[in-house]
């Protein structure tokens, strides 16, 4: 064979090559584009209310790395003398107060809704109109996972003589890592690992923000990066056994003090009948309850209020997690019903003491 039929042998077959793998990727884009209808976590096709400012945290040491400042304010958020998205209050509890401490991420913190419209203080004050002698202070942070939530009381909870500490968490509290995470701010996908305090890129990154541009057109590039942080994968593993201990330790820290202790367990916002992450959603509750602990599960209450259409109480079309003023009172009401079945809450009229 001649150098010429040579290298039309090779051209050909590169070209054979290069065709069957446009094909797949032709091929599995349509697929995806079925599978994966929309963005993996596009910052840019939620409303700009749900991002909280900045200027609102300052650094803070390992588990932590950034916390509330107290006396901040910015745009539509304020932090109180104490450090909390909330009302003011005084750092020692009142005499015959019972004070209620609500630990959880943004959904607790009240991404998007007014600081009077979050579930925790519709809790209060119900609870208070009632003749319940009852304060609730809101230690919800956006960002934070199971891990941080325990450093978080300890640092910043636990001073301020809760008589019940009640940590709301979500499947994405207990494995919030490895997480694919688009930051349009930034440009790149990177993993959260917050049981570390840092971000730290992702595997590699694309010259000419072509990562960036893939994220937001390719439903088959978005998926391989959601199958890529499945919960198979030994990474989220390890992160989810650390979040779980530190649920342990955070309700073991508060008992510690003389508080009782609780979880409220919260679905997102999806079809919840039948919900897709049942499973999952079970299998927290069940690891919670083996240990001893008390768990406050709103999924069958939110399915029955919302005829299983739980995107109905979503925030933003697109953003399964942060609940609309709605949901914010009907998580509100669901939790008061609870609270008061279970005799969490002092009776009205009473001392407030446990």
């Amino acid at each position: 064979m001649g150098p010429r039929k040579s290298r039309r042998r090779r051209l050909a077959t590169a070209g054979l090559l290069l065709g069957s793998t446009l094909s797949g990727v032709l091929g599995g884009e349509i697929v995806f584009r079925y599978l994966e209808p929309e963005p993996l976590l596009a910052n840019e096709a939620v409303s700009d209310r749900v991002r909280e400012d900045p200027a609102l945290f300052a650094p803070a040491p390992p588990p932590l790395g950034f916390m509330p400042e107290p006396g901040r304010v910015a745009g539509p958020g304020r932090i109180n003398a104490l450090g909390l998205r909330d009302r003011d209050y005084p750092d020692r509890k009142p005499p015959g107060t019972y004070r209620i401490l609500v630990l959880g991420d943004s959904i607790t913190w009240g991404s998007g809704i007014d600081q009077d419209a979050t579930f925790e203080n519709l809790l209060e004050d119900r609870l208070v109109a009632e003749g319940r002698p009852v304060q609730s202070l809101n230690l919800g942070v956006p960002g934070y996972n199971a891990v941080m939530m325990a450093a978080y009381l300890e640092r910043r909870g636990l001073p301020l003589e809760p008589d019940l500490v009640l940590a709301v968490v979500g499947l994405n509290d207990e494995s919030i890592t490895p997480v694919v995470i688009w930051e349009e701010t930034q440009t790149r996908f990177r993993w959260y690992d917050s049981t570390r305090s840092h971000d730290v890129p992702w595997l590699w990154r694309l010259p000419w923000d072509l990562d960036r541009w893939l994220m937001r057109h390719s439903a088959l590039f978005r998926g391989l990066c959601r199958r890529l942080a499945s919960p198979d994968a030994p990474r989220f593993r390890r992160h989810q056994q650390e979040n779980r201990r530190a649920l342990l330790a955070l309700a073991a820290a508060a008992r510690r003090h003389g508080a009782a202790a609780a979880f409220v367990l919260l679905p997102e916002l999806l079809d919840l009948a039948p919900y897709p992450r049942r499973g999952e959603h079970d299998d927290l509750a069940g690891f919670l309850a083996a240990a001893g602990e008390t768990v406050i599960d709103l999924l069958a209450g939110l399915r029955r209020a919302t005829d299983g259409r739980g995107a109905s109480l979503r925030f933003h079309p697109h953003d399964p997690l942060h609940p609309d003023q709605r949901g914010n009172r009907l998580i509100a009401d669901l939790l008061h019903d609870e609270l008061v079945r279970r005799k969490l809450v002092p009776a009205p009229g009473s001392a407030g003491l446990r």
